[in-house]
């Protein structure tokens, strides 16, 4: 198993190419054996790939702005884990499956409406979150 990793690793790297910054509506997320954080601010988010090999990463969507008929984010990890931080009024909907692994809807306030942000996911040996958590605080004046 302990050469499997690497291997499955690096052609994950090649057949899933990263895409997209924090700015981008579209993006694609690839985290292999590592950890990492990454924010969104995107204007019109539509969809994401967020893809983990042995590693981990936080996502935090509280800065995007959804797209009028809402977004999908298809979501994959391999013995690792994938934490997704939404704001706490968003309507999301969360469909996978889970093999030794878990994935678990977190929320605070979920009012149900549109748009909504639908999240596929696929944990092996791993897990995926994803919560509701409120804007930060701003004290700017």
């Amino acid at each position: 198993m302990a050469v499997a990793v690497p291997v499955i690793a690096q052609l994950v790297k090649r057949l899933v190419p990263e895409h997209g910054d924090e700015r981008s509506d579209h993006f694609q997320i690839v985290c292999l054996m590592q950890g990492r954080h990454w924010k969104s601010e995107a204007s019109n988010l539509q969809s994401g790939t967020i893809v983990t090999v042995a590693g981990g990463v936080e996502v935090d969507l509280r800065g995007a702005t959804l797209a009028p008929e809402g977004a999908h984010l298809r979501v994959t990890t391999l013995m690792g884990g994938i934490d997704i931080q939404v704001p706490d009024d968003w309507h999301v909907r969360l469909e996978g499956r889970a093999f030794m692994g878990a994935n678990d809807l977190v929320r605070l306030n979920d009012r149900p409406g549109e748009p909504d942000l639908t999240v596929d996911c696929v944990a092996v040996m791993g897990g995926i979150e994803v919560r509701g958590v409120p804007a930060p605080v701003s004290f700017e004046s």
